[in-house]
């Protein structure tokens, strides 16, 4: 009966240890300050240059692009808030209304005329109802991606499927 005990007691540690090296390793990501040299935040690129009309994308992290030509620009996706591994299984996913509109306030984006996820992970769909609320876009997407805006409270006449 000893046996058993202190073998289910060492269990448990090993067990304890485990979970805290992979909780340190899910919340861990090295620097990427290093890297900063290689990081490209816009791209300008000239079709004509007789209009001088420059087509810039500006990269908001994962896979949010804002795509513009100086007069109309277009969003993928719309993914800010960018929970934890943990948050996903811990808590109830929401879009962080006020980080979204920080990051877009920082970034300088005014009125894009679309945010189009490419498709209805919450991983690239679900910050972009809040996206189209807070800056007047059309929600562009699939069925499933229109679901999520009206279920956003976003109406018909703002989703284009």
């Amino acid at each position: 009966m000893k046996i058993v005990k202190w073998f289910l007691i060492i269990l448990l540690v090993i067990l304890c240890i485990g979970v805290v090296v992979f909780s340190y390793l899910l919340n861990n990501h090295p620097s990427l300050t290093p890297y900063q040299s290689y990081f490209v935040t816009s791209l300008p690129y000239t079709p004509n240059t007789q209009q001088g009309k420059r087509l810039t994308a500006t990269i908001l992290g994962t896979s949010s692009v804002v795509i513009s030509d100086g007069e109309t620009s277009i969003m993928t996706d719309g993914f800010i808030t960018r929970p934890s591994f943990i948050e996903m299984f811990t808590s109830e996913l929401m879009p962080n209304k006020t980080l979204i509109a920080d990051t877009l306030a920082q970034a300088n984006i005014k009125g894009p005329a679309a945010v189009i996820p490419v498709h209805s992970h919450h991983d690239h769909s679900m910050d972009s109802p809040e996206v189209a609320m807070q800056t007047g876009a059309l929600l562009v997407g699939s069925e499933s991606t229109a679901n999520i805006g009206r279920g956003w409270g976003i109406t018909d006449t703002r989703i284009s499927v």
